[in-house]
């Protein structure tokens, strides 16, 4: 199969209550974060793995506040929506266990068609008429939150900011793209489970920083160093956060220098490895073409003018 896609949607304001967006997808980062202090390292591969560590840390101390936010959110939507209430399901960085110190959490619910106390079938509202009512009842059952709702994009975004501007979550409803990408990224696991299922609720993050691979700590050192660096999100001109995901998988599938299957002892050498190879592959830019991902195994570059060669 071919890679997944992801667009990219303009930016606007409209909020029931003003109120700061601190997510990844927005590009802003959260006041009062702890930050990675920097010491003297015996070598670069003990750095990256104490960065690796750091990152980890991060995830398990904002665990239970990430946790209860989603509940927040979920119960919120559970309530507004009413019988048009259908799932709320996690996606982006959180879902698929990458997320950085910077990660907002996001989040989609989908609605369905109810009868309503006549026995008529109702459609469910609008995405925007949805979030307006999940942000009402936001405002009455939890009022210290921030909230800002972003209606005149194609797609509608509400994101909701606790107090401290710590966390944030960005919610849309009725949009499957997301979810599809978390499903496709768990389906590319080696240990993959046949039949990929949407997320409930926020994982628990595991206390082992590797424990997840090397794929997973490569893409959280290239996602931290594209927030550290300010290279431009999707809202900015840049690339949305899912195609350096492909970028990083497509590399790691790739190179002979990295082998995500059977990783040395010195685990701060093989992350040190993958990260040149990143780099080596796309520092120079100037790349066209379309990434091509099949039987969780394989990855394939296939450049424009080769395809443009092939449709003649």
């Amino acid at each position: 199969p071919s890679s997944p896609s992801a667009g990219a949607a303009g930016s606007g304001a409209s909020s029931p209550r003003a109120g700061e967006d601190g997510g990844e997808a927005s590009g802003s980062t959260p006041t009062s974060m702890e930050k990675f202090t920097v010491h003297r390292r015996d070598s670069a591969e003990v750095g990256i793995a104490d960065m690796v560590a750091y990152m980890s840390r991060v995830a398990l101390e904002r665990y239970p506040a990430r946790a209860q936010l989603f509940q927040t959110v979920q119960q919120a939507a559970a309530e507004a929506l009413g019988p048009h209430f259908e799932r709320f399901a996690l996606i982006g960085s959180t879902a698929l266990g990458i997320d950085t110190p910077d990660s907002d959490l996001d989040a989609v619910a989908f609605t369905r068609a109810a009868e309503d106390d006549r026995g008529v079938l109702r459609a469910p509202p609008r995405p925007i008429e949805a979030l307006r009512c999940i942000a009402g009842r936001l405002c009455a059952c939890d009022p210290p939150l921030q909230l800002q709702l972003v209606d005149c994009t194609r797609v509608p975004v509400l994101t909701v900011v606790v107090a401290d501007s710590r966390l944030s979550l960005d919610l849309t409803v009725d949009e499957p793209l997301g979810e599809r990408h978390v499903m496709w990224f768990q389906s590319q696991s080696s240990d993959a489970d046949p039949e990929p299922a949407p997320l409930y609720q926020v994982p628990v993050p595991p206390p082992d920083a590797w424990a997840q691979g090397l794929e997973a700590a490569v893409l959280r050192c290239v996602k931290w160093w594209l927030r550290r660096r300010g290279v431009p999100v999707a809202k900015e001109g840049g690339y949305p956060s899912v195609v350096w995901t492909l970028m990083v998988i497509h590399v790691l599938r790739c190179s002979i220098y990295v082998n995500i299957k059977a990783p040395g002892e010195n685990r701060g050498r093989d992350c040190l490895k993958a990260m040149a190879a990143f780099f080596d592959r796309f520092a120079e830019g100037g790349f066209a073409g379309t990434l091509h991902f099949a039987d969780g195994k394989y990855a394939e570059f296939w450049p424009q003018h080769a395809l443009m060669d092939w449709a003649a």
